[in-house]
């Protein structure tokens, strides 16, 4: 009886985390916002796409400045002497633009804005830059230091009228990738969620072929999240954890192509994407369908393949923990008597025995691993 009641829960857990669900995710007419989302959760955050001109990196060690590229903003390097913010004058200026990175976040348009002194560890402004805002308007900018956490920038008008001082500070962004700035109101925006709780977020973002620019809708990938592309039939399409890629647009945006002609986007019907969560987990990704502007809705299956919630050892005696997440109590269905270790991540032993219910209201919210048997599996406390 006992066995049988174990190979009920393991089928049941498994066909609730091995279904395939059908999402559509939405940025609003004209790709209005940017959509930040777990692939184990859902959305977990919207945020208006037009909100900002400039990023600064928040990380511990990050210095990179990006621009709002694919919202018309442009950036145009004048002058690699700070001194030559004061006399800034375009005329017969080349014009070659700048763009971040699609590859990585740690690569914005404004690049090595610095240098790096090794006695102090701060970072001094040298570069000069010609600022072309989405109304069309210019700013000169620089961005003159980053001592102690806090960014330090200035930026006026090309004749020097107008000028704004302003600052970031890390500190007032934990847990972010980036800090977002509106030259227009001179403000400061908190406009991501947590960056432990997204996989990938939906965007639009500028993609630079050397010949020309291009401004696409897509899907970036979060830091420490990663991807890969499979060709071919999708039934077919075999994962291979050596394939998987940091490369933050390996979704990208090319599954769907744009006919002219009726004004309706395909989708390649050959392309699969896998992408491996932060928490570990394989999730295998198809498009179906994309709505345009008209809608920004994004429309795809999403399947989990591989899941550290449940694991079967080498041993005989497979081993279930329900429900999870868990919120009051955790079942533990295995053999009798098996022993139970739960594990906080710092290293904490939590619970030890063999009870088959286990209260966990006076565990703090997180990640722990359960010990049965010799059998590791993860559990989520909320």
């Amino acid at each position: 009886m006992k066995k049988n009641l174990l190979s009920l829960v393991l089928t049941a857990v498994c066909s609730l985390l091995y279904a395939q669900q059908d999402v559509t995710v939405s940025t609003g007419a004209g790709y209005a916002d940017d959509v930040y989302y777990s692939l184990e959760n859902g959305v977990v955050k919207t945020s208006a796409r037009n909100a900002w001109d400039l990023a600064f990196d928040v990380s511990a060690r990050g210095a990179d400045v990006l621009i709002n590229e694919a919202n018309g903003v442009n950036l145009y390097l004048y002058g690699t002497e700070a001194s030559e913010y004061a006399t800034v004058d375009t005329t017969g200026f080349l014009w070659a633009a700048r763009y971040n990175a699609d590859t990585a976040w740690n690569a914005g348009a404004f690049g090595e804005w610095y240098t790096y002194n090794f006695i102090t560890h701060t970072l001094a402004g040298n570069n000069v830059y010609v600022l072309q805002l989405a109304d069309g308007s210019y700013k000169k900018i620089i961005v003159e230091s980053l001592i102690g956490g806090t960014y330090t920038f200035k930026y006026a008008d090309l004749d020097g009228e107008n000028e704004v001082s302003s600052t970031i500070k890390k500190v007032d962004y934990a847990n972010r990738n980036f800090a977002y700035y509106a030259i227009g109101t001179d403000q400061a925006h908190d406009l991501e969620p947590d960056n432990a709780t997204w996989d990938i977020v939906f965007t639009r973002y500028v993609v630079d072929f050397g010949f020309h620019t291009t401004g696409v809708s897509g899907i970036l990938s979060n830091a420490g999240v990663q991807s890969e592309e499979i060709v071919g039939h999708v039934d077919e399409a075999a994962y291979t954890e050596e394939n998987l890629s940091d490369d933050i647009s390996i979704v990208g945006y090319d599954w769907k192509s744009y006919d002219y002609r009726t004004g309706i986007y395909s989708i390649d019907d050959s392309l699969t994407y896998y992408v491996k969560s932060l928490d570990g987990e394989v999730y295998k990704l198809v498009f179906t369908g994309f709505g345009g502007s008209a809608t920004g809705d994004y429309e795809f299956t999403q399947e989990i393949l591989t899941t550290t919630n449940v694991v079967e050892g080498e041993s005989s005696n497979n081993v279930a923990i329900y429900p999870n997440p868990a919120t009051d109590v955790v079942n533990i269905v295995a053999n009798a008597g098996e022993n139970v270790t739960i594990v906080s991540v710092t290293g904490a032993v939590v619970y030890e025995g063999n009870d088959v219910q286990i209260d966990v209201t006076g565990f703090d919210a997180g990640v722990y691993v359960v010990n049965v048997g010799g059998l590791r599996q993860k559990l989520i406390v909320k």
